[in-house]
């Protein structure tokens, strides 16, 4: 059942005209600084389309005691956004106790007098002497951990939310459940107000949140540009073209991403989350401060995914940067929400893809850098909206105002004075430079997402883009290729470009067939022979042959020569060669075998070729219907 999103987009916002009027001013110098051609018109029409894909989160953000005017919420330096919540904590204790026999109803006043006043949700030295009471010895000092009779053990440093979930599955709270009945949207649901629930709520609760730097939560327009000017360093989406603000020489990014900064400018999921120095900052406007760390983020549909934290912030422990950073947007958004603090985390590249659908010109780090995760909004009895956000959109142009496909400039090709294309998929205009060209049918196409979509595909073994008619598709790694000549068909029915690519995805070439197949059996002589499970063993003028049954129960044409399906069937030891006249023969058909191990048809035959057969050898026949039943009998 799908979930309707609290999320809400379809709302209208009516800006502050002189904030957005200052801001265009701010625009038009910044981009001017940087050797842009700015116009009115153009910064007029950029900033138009940001507010309204992005009405919904200006409407957000001001709920927020802490938002500015400017498209911007600032969180001040050492801010304490909430210290612990002593009520969640006793409404959980008063849950707690009835459930509990009297021995663990002790460990947990005992616990719950010192969680009650934390300060930090840390175990620290205070809390041990509290928790060790009579017994501390003031000669030995404050022990590090202690063990309750339970055995719980609490040491100093662990977080209070740690403590808790131990205890709970010492004494298997944990298994508790209370499903009760709610209504959502006219339907009645189930909904487990067991400790999953409840504990949840406590671990938030014990937990103080408070921001160490100034921290700003941003879809003002001049933040995505500026997105990768950072305190001493910047990133593939910068805008700075000619270098102007390159302190040192390892970092010398050409901006071949810059178109992308307005690719998340103008979607209307995308914000932009960064830390900054106050003395740095020195009175200057925040989106015109260098960034000490950046990370963007995107939501919609009951979600939060957070792309990777600049320059390297990885996602590493519980104090990660990474974590740090998503907690305390996770905490921002809920309040805006007026919902549950009571998230689930998901965290890879695969997890992030399968949420976006990816439109613009920006760099996709959430397809490519692991750290990169998706929080999940818990809704009713924990159902998760799983509807996929838009990221994205195409840049427009600061000078002529019009919408382009260029992904390493923000300024479109015509104004850049470059000759320019027409891409035959979106209708874009695009830079001869930059475009994507086929020869097969005279197309020019914006990028190589474009050029799928009207079946043009790059190929690896000529660098150059093909129609489909002109290439394939290799089905081991995924890549498209032109030489198809050059290519392996298995079964008839996959093609590989090369005999390397078809065995990795494990197919074997055939000796008895001279042919590619995924189903074979390795002899003992280290043949590679195609698995006979579906053929039928036939003679033709005294030979041997294989013949495939076809998926509508007819024999396929014979295409194998005589002799080597003949020794084929040798090896395989479903026919028998007559030592004296050479003749092949099903093993259906008894034999004599000879002391030599020469097989005959009659006694006489091994007789004739000066071989003894004892009168008490056996007759064997084997079974084609079964190779492992054997018919024995004296000699005839």
């Amino acid at each position: 059942m799908e979930i309707e999103t609290i999320m809400k987009k379809g709302v209208t916002f009516t800006p502050d005209e002189e904030a957005v009027n200052k801001s265009k001013a701010l625009a038009l110098d910044l981009l001017s600084e940087y050797e842009y051609d700015p116009t009115e018109k153009g910064i007029n029409r950029i900033y138009a389309r940001n507010i309204e894909q992005k009405g919904w989160l200006y409407n957000l953000f001001r709920r927020s005691p802490y938002y500015n005017g400017n498209g911007q919420i600032v969180l001040p330096q050492q801010l304490m956004l909430r210290s612990v919540d002593t009520d969640a904590i006793l409404d959980f204790s008063l849950w707690v106790i009835p459930n509990l026999n009297e021995a663990d109803k002790q460990v947990w006043k005992d616990l719950y007098t010192v969680i009650f006043e934390t300060e930090s949700g840390i175990v620290d030295e205070d809390d041990m002497r509290i928790l060790v009471g009579a017994f501390f010895d003031p000669e030995v000092g404050i022990p590090k951990s202690t063990e309750f009779p339970n055995g719980l053990k609490v040491t100093v440093g662990q977080k209070w939310s740690r403590v808790v979930s131990k205890f709970g599955k010492l004494t298997g709270l944990d298994k508790i459940t209370e499903v009760r009945t709610v209504t959502h949207n006219g339907e009645e649901q189930p909904k487990d107000y067991g400790w999953n629930y409840r504990f949840a709520l406590f671990a938030d609760a014990v937990n103080p949140k408070r921001v160490e730097n100034t921290l700003v939560i941003s879809i003002n327009p001049i933040d995505f540009w500026t997105m990768s000017f950072g305190w001493k360093w910047e990133s593939c989406h910068t805008i700075d073209k000619r270098g102007k603000r390159r302190a040192q020489p390892f970092h010398n990014y050409s901006g071949c991403y810059s178109g992308g900064t307005e690719s998340y400018m103008l979607d209307d999921s995308s914000f932009i989350v960064y830390y900054i120095d106050e003395e740095i900052r020195d009175g200057k406007p925040y989106e015109l401060t260098d960034k000490l760390k950046r990370c963007v983020f995107y939501i919609g549909e009951d979600k939060l995914i957070q792309s990777r934290v600049y320059p390297d912030g990885r996602d590493g422990g519980d104090n990660s940067l990474a974590k740090t950073m998503r907690e305390t947007v996770q905490y921002i958004i809920a309040q805006l929400l007026d919902t549950s603090n009571l998230w689930k985390n998901a965290k890879g590249t695969e997890d992030c893809v399968a949420m976006i659908e990816s439109h613009g010109v920006h760099y996709r780090d959430y397809a490519h850098y692991g750290d990169c995760n998706v929080s999940y909004l818990k809704r009713v009895n924990g159902n998760l909206n799983t509807r996929k956000i838009i990221v994205g959109a195409d840049p427009i142009c600061p000078t002529c105002g019009c919408s382009h496909h260029t992904e390493d400039w923000i300024t479109c090709p015509d104004c850049r004075g470059e000759g320019t294309e027409t891409c035959a998929r979106c209708g874009s205009s695009i830079s001869e430079d930059d475009a994507v060209y086929c020869p097969d049918n005279g197309n020019y196409y914006c990028d190589s997402e474009c050029a799928a979509n009207d079946y043009v595909y790059y190929c690896e073994d000529d660098d150059c883009y093909h129609t489909e008619d002109n290439c394939r598709e290799d089905e081991g790694n995924g890549y498209y290729y032109y030489y198809t000549d050059n290519g392996v068909w298995v079964d008839n029915d996959y093609w590989y470009h090369s005999p390397e690519s078809a065995m990795d995805a494990g197919a074997y070439y055939c000796d008895d067939d001279n042919d590619w197949h995924y189903d074979h059996t390795t002899t003992e002589d280290g043949y590679d022979v195609y698995d006979t499970d579906n053929c039928e063993l036939i003679t033709i003028d005294g030979f041997y042959y294989y013949r495939e049954y076809n998926f509508n129960g007819n024999y396929t044409e014979d295409t194998k020569e005589a002799i080597e399906d003949t020794r084929y069937a040798e090896r395989e030891g479903l026919i028998w060669q007559d030592a004296l006249t050479g003749k092949f023969y099903s093993m259906e058909t008894p034999y004599y075998e000879a002391e030599s191990g020469n097989r005959y048809l009659s006694v006489a035959g091994a007789r004739i070729a000066g071989e003894a057969v004892p009168l008490d050898n056996v007759i064997i026949v084997r079974s084609l219907i079964n190779p492992a039943m054997e018919i024995k009998g004296g000699a005839r």
